[in-house]
């Protein structure tokens, strides 16, 4: 190279480095001068990590002020992934302690994202040993964790909530929107060694948490309802079983039953047809109980008067020239009262004829049957009540006892309402009032809603009706309660069997559901026992629970009685208490079993008596004499018996009593 070409190479880079000097040095200014103001703006959106946490979720208080849903605190983890410097060896320590997969672990710590959740709402120890490990790159924040206290209690009814707070069943999810709240966000920052050294949160401008809702279920009554519900299917050996307590004049529900249930804590370790509310969501042919409504309708529209003489056809009726029906106790001419008290089957055709099938139907309507009551939960059902031009002839016979027509537990319930109240159909509520966290209302308690469906008159002598229902020869007898007067109806439907395309030979559900006291009516109480082995009829598989229910309640309630205690007390066979131990005298002492009388729709033929209140001497000597082998638990006088009394002698074999020292 020529001297005078290095030369020009020399000035043209010396001319390069100037201006790129030059440039460097206005963009520095201009940084300097200009956007100084941007500089911690830019560090922030470095360093900050924003993580919306979901608010603290309102409680779910009963009406006797237990807590039946509540929000803790709890602590969940997650990491930023850029921070961790052997995801390997962290996702193997955090593995054991999370009890989570590795690999997952790894795949989730090995990412580019600046937040990963790892584990929410852990328990104290957990939290206190992966803090232990000191890992870097990994941090904590405080969110809260849903608890139901006491566990099975109303588990159908209060539903649950997902790891996000958000309500997915029962009243969590009716009511998601006012115990959810508002969403906070919570930010961290990173220092210049990458480490994360703070986590705070930006005040709301008023409290983000959800408020509180306080609903019409007594705690005390819903758990008298579980506890009997659970020991009726036990000793009746049933698949299940529903209870509802209602306020008639209000609509309010005390209590809503559904055994098996779940514990909402553990949803998961449930299947999911357990987490179903039966009170609402499970469907069947009613039965008898249906026939109350039939004959208020009659009564209301003139077509019967209690004293109308009804023909039953001697217990046959050849129906549309096709269909036979069939009375298991045959009778020919008897008063429209006695239909019901003897749940005549075809006395129940004979008056819905005079009726009239369009009246029929619209009645069953006003009552509620065929269309959803509006309660405050998800999940409900309406059940199946045709139209009017679709229902045939037949159809429309076995809807009058009770068959061809498909009704909720919740559905009968407010319409024998209807009748305890004076006529007015309520709409059943479960939401009282909503409060916030300071305690101020939100909404405040709102009127009931009823609307009229029969008059009062009509009303006032279906109760009398309903009241013969159990009497000493009625169909209802032990669902008596000592010291008041009981209106009510039994009810024995068949289920269907989807493999014969048609009612099941054995599958039955018993039912009974009535109001106490019957003229000053505080609760009406549903019950249902679903397939009860051995004896089947409503009247003796729910009506003692109506009764265990009920003697509990008007006791807890304080509610003056109303009948003479000592003509009650001899209906006090069958079932105790299942809260009774040994403390109270409701049980009397025997010297002999009581044989009762078959209900209506029952065979006849050698029964099981019942051997409540008979010490253990005179029990081993009636077996001797009838050749009845006992299994003996415990001492005193009998509490319980397995098989229940009723069952047929030749199927009963070895019967279990369990003893108790006498009041």
């Amino acid at each position: 190279m020529t001297p005078e070409a290095m030369r020009t190479r020399l000035i043209w880079t010396g001319t390069l480095v100037v201006l790129g000097s030059l440039v460097l040095a206005v963009r520095a200014a201009s940084v300097q001068l200009k956007q100084f103001d941007q500089l911690p703006r830019w560090a922030q959106t470095q360093n900050r990590i924003r993580i919306t946490i979901p608010a603290t979720r309102g409680n779910i208080i009963a009406s006797n002020g237990t807590e039946l849903a509540v929000s803790i605190p709890a602590e969940s983890l997650w990491a930023h992934p850029k921070l961790i410097e052997n995801p390997k060896a962290v996702a193997k320590q955090l593995a054991k302690i999370l009890r989570q997969d590795e690999r997952e672990l790894h795949h989730k710590l090995s990412g580019s994202r600046s937040f990963v959740w790892l584990a929410r709402q852990l328990d104290r120890q957990t939290a206190d040993r992966v803090r232990a490990l000191e890992i870097s790159g990994i941090d904590f924040v405080e969110e809260s964790k849903r608890s139901y206290p006491h566990g099975m209690l109303a588990g159908p009814v209060l539903g649950f909530t997902g790891i996000d707070s958000n309500g997915l069943a029962g009243i969590e999810y009716a009511a998601d929107a006012i115990l959810r709240g508002r969403d906070r966000e919570v930010v961290g920052e990173r220092d210049a060694r990458g480490r994360f050294f703070r986590i705070g949160g930006r005040e709301p401008d008023r409290s983000p948490d959800g408020d509180n809702i306080y609903i019409t279920i007594d705690a005390r009554i819903q758990e008298i309802a579980e506890r009997e519900l659970m020991a009726a299917v036990g000793r009746h050996e049933a698949i299940g079983g529903t209870a509802v307590v209602m306020d008639p004049w209000t609509g309010d529900i005390l209590a809503m039953a559904s055994y098996p249930g779940f514990d909402p804590n553990r949803y998961r370790d449930y299947p999911q047809e357990r987490w179903r509310n039966d009170a609402i969501g499970s469907v069947w042919e009613p039965g008898s109980t249906l026939k109350t409504f039939l004959i208020a309708a009659a009564l209301e529209e003139g077509a019967v008067a209690p004293s109308t003489l009804i023909d039953c056809e001697n217990g046959r009726l050849e129906y549309a020239r096709r269909v036979v029906f069939r009375d298991d106790h045959p009778r020919e001419v008897i008063p429209a009262a006695d239909v019901l008290k003897f749940s005549s089957n075809i006395g129940s055709i004979r008056i819905a004829e005079k009726l009239g099938k369009e009246m029929h139907l619209d009645y069953l309507r006003r009552f509620g049957f065929g269309v959803r009551s509006e309660i405050d939960l998800p999940g409900e059902e309406r059940g199946i009540l045709g139209p009017t031009s679709q229902i045939r002839d037949v159809q429309w016979a076995t809807i009058a006892f009770g068959q061809g027509i498909s009704v909720t537990p919740l559905q009968v319930t407010r319409a024998m309402a209807a009748i305890a109240n004076g006529g007015r159909l309520p709409r059943p509520r479960l939401l009282a009032s909503v409060r916030n966290p300071a305690g101020g209302i939100v909404v405040g308690r709102q009127p009931p809603h009823l609307e009229r469906v029969i008059s009062s008159r009509t009303a006032e002598t279906m109760t009398r009706m309903l009241e013969t229902v159990v009497e000493p020869d009625g169909t209802g007898a032990l669902a008596n309660v000592a010291g008041y007067t009981i209106a009510g109806k039994t009810g024995t439907s068949q289920k269907h069997d989807i493999s014969r395309r048609g009612y099941s030979a054995k599958a039955r559900i018993g039912s009974f559901v009535g109001f106490v006291p019957s003229r000053d009516p505080k609760l009406v109480i549903f019950v249902s026992i679903d397939e009860p082995k051995g004896v089947v009829y409503g009247g003796k598989t729910a009506g003692p629970v109506f009764r265990a229910i009920a003697e509990q309640t008007l006791s807890l309630m304080a509610v003056t009685p109303t009948a003479p205690v000592a003509g009650a007390l001899a209906m006090q066979a069958g079932v105790v208490p299942a809260s009774w131990e040994g403390e109270s005298g409701a049980v009397p002492r025997r010297r002999e079993p009581v044989v009762h009388e078959p209900d209506a729709g029952e065979e006849y033929g050698p029964r099981l008596p019942d051997f409540t209140g008979m010490t253990q001497r005179r029990l081993i000597a009636w077996g001797r004499q009838n050749s009845v082998e006992f299994e003996i638990r415990g001492s005193g006088i009998v509490m319980r018996q397995q098989p229940p009394w009723g069952t047929p002698l030749e199927h009963a074999g070895k019967v279990t009593v369990e003893m108790k020292p006498p009041p």
